[in-house]
This record gives structure tokens, sequence and C-alpha cells, in this order.
């Protein structure tokens, strides 16, 4: 469940909003919007040896405190991010490197790959640098994937 809080006494703000039915992945913030990726209950499959991924990112709307329409991811997403350059744009990153853009305000995904990290493990960790210039994945191996949009970057 996504629970808002007061960050000047810790109280809740509002009635907790269910996002997964297992733990929450990773979580993104940008202006009114809240963006959850997580996994499925447990019981519900295991994939080499964990827990299922919940195909659906979850946005939620801080203003009115509701969940908007959920992008549907079917391989799951591990890692998510705002770009930092467009107001609802997000990056997912699936297990397997595949990173595709989807919108916050309407749902929808762009199912061709923006790009894909070369990896040999799965994705574990991601950033982006202020400006969107800098990518950076790490996998389970512990090797570092760095993707730029040009060599002055």
């Amino acid at each position: 469940k996504l629970e808002i809080v007061d960050s000047r006494n810790l109280n809740p703000i509002g009635t907790p909003l269910p996002a997964h039915g297992g733990r929450i992945m990773d979580i993104a913030t940008k202006g009114n919007l809240i963006a959850t990726c997580g996994r499925l209950p447990a019981g519900s499959g295991y994939k080499a040896g964990l827990p299922l991924l919940d195909m659906f990112i979850r946005i939620f709307d801080v203003r009115t405190m509701r969940q908007l329409r959920p992008v549907t991811f079917k391989s799951g997403v591990v890692k998510l991010w705002f770009m930092p350059r467009f107001s609802s744009s997000l990056l997912l990153v699936a297990p397997n490197g595949r990173l595709n853009v989807a919108d916050a305000n309407d749902g929808s995904c762009d199912f061709m790959p923006f790009s894909h990290v070369h990896t040999a493990s799965h994705i574990t960790g991601g950033a982006s640098s202020p400006t969107g210039e800098v990518m950076a994945y790490g996998d389970n191996d512990g090797v570092l994937s760095v993707m730029m949009d040009s060599e002055n970057a």
C-alpha cells in the first residue's frame, strides 16, 4: 500500500492506497505524481527463484489521493524514474535490460524498446543525471553500464 504522511508530524494524510500485492521495488516522484513498480504476492509464482513482477506500474496523483490509469508492461519493471526533460514521461527498466518510455498521465507505453542495456545478469538499479544526459545501470554481477547522449556529457 502507498501511504502519504505529513512530514511535519508523520501523521497519515487520507486513506492508504493499494499499490502491489507484494513488495514495492521502486518509487519515483515528479510534481504531483508518484509511480511505483513491485512484485506480485508471495505464492503467485516464481521466475529464476524470485517472486513474479507485477505487470502494472501504478501511478498516483497526490492532489486527489487517487490512482490514475496504470501503465501495463508485461515483463514487469525493476526500476523506474521520471525523465528529467519531460513532464510525465517515465523510463521503465525491465530485469533483462530493456528500456521503455511510458506516459504517466494517460498510461500509454511505447512497446518498441527505447534502448537496451546489454548485461549478463538482471538489472538491479539505475539512475539518471538531473539533465537526463547520463544514465547508469547496475546489474546483479556488479557491472555498471553508463549511457550518454553525447561524448561531452
